[in-house]
Formats: structure tokens, C-alpha cells, sequence
């Protein structure tokens, strides 16, 4: 007697994903997520670097600041660093448009720092009465 061969159909639909579909979603998401990495780091590396160059601007300033309190003036150059690496050169010129004593001198601020491989920097540049000089002082 030959055995009787029996299928048996049985219905295994969980509801869940394939293999396939899940690894399609999972291109799609590295290929919609990449640029928006790329735009996440770039805005990161820009808001520190505006936080560098308010820090310079702030450092330039104070030493403008520091040496306009120091009257009468005269040609000077001074250097320096601070805590957060900052370096600052700072230059004090007679500002002559003609042959005269000068009333106004040039204060010249150079602020640099390293950011990662670049090197930066940003000058400031003002003229200053130089109050020894007017009359009736």
C-alpha cells in the first residue's frame, strides 16, 4: 500500500516586513540622512566659529581699550596671548596727514587663533585723539 502524501497548506502571514523591504528602508533613510548630517555639521563648525570671532573682537577692544587709557601716546607695538589661545598684536602709529605734531593716532589691532587646521584672524583699526596734545588742556 503507498502511503497517501498529504500537503498542508499553512497560511504564516504575520503582518510583519521582509528581509527585503527592511533593508530598502534602511537605504532610503542613509541616503535622506546623509546631507542633513553634513548640514548639521557644517552649521556646528559655523557656530564656532562666530564664537571665535566675537571672542577676538572682544579681546581686540580691551587691549584698544587699555592702551587709549594710557595717555599721552606714542609709537608702541606689544604682543600677547590669552587663555582661550588668542594672540593679539597691538600697533600704535602718529596718524600725520601733513607735517604737523599729530593730535591723532592709529591703534592697530591684529587678533589671531587656530581653528582646526585654518589659522584666522581679524583686525581692528581706529584713530584716537590723543588728549595731552589739545589745547587748553
Amino acid at each position: 500500500m503507498a502511503k497517501k502524501e498529504t500537503r498542508r497548506h499553512v497560511e504564516t502571514d504575520n503582518g510583519g516586513f521582509t528581509l527585503i523591504e527592511v533593508l530598502v528602508a534602511l537605504t532610503i533613510l542613509a541616503v535622506a540622512l546623509a546631507p542633513l548630517l553634513r548640514v548639521y555639521s557644517s552649521g556646528i563648525r559655523l557656530g564656532v566659529t562666530g564664537e571665535h570671532f566675537a571672542k577676538a573682537t572682544i579681546i581686540a577692544e580691551a587691549v584698544i581699550a587699555e592702551a587709549a587709557a594710557a595717555a599721552p601716546y606714542s609709537e608702541s607695538n606689544r604682543s600677547g596671548t590669552t587663555e582661550g589661545g588668542f594672540e593679539w598684536r597691538l600697533n600704535v602709529l602718529p596718524f600725520e596727514p601733513d607735517d604737523t605734531v599729530p593730535l591723532f593716532f592709529s591703534f592697530q589691532t591684529v587678533v589671531s587663533w587656530q581653528e582646526g587646521r585654518h589659522s584666522r584672524s581679524i583686525t581692528f583699526q581706529t584713530l584716537r585723539l590723543d588728549p595731552s596734545r589739545v589745547e587748553g588742556q
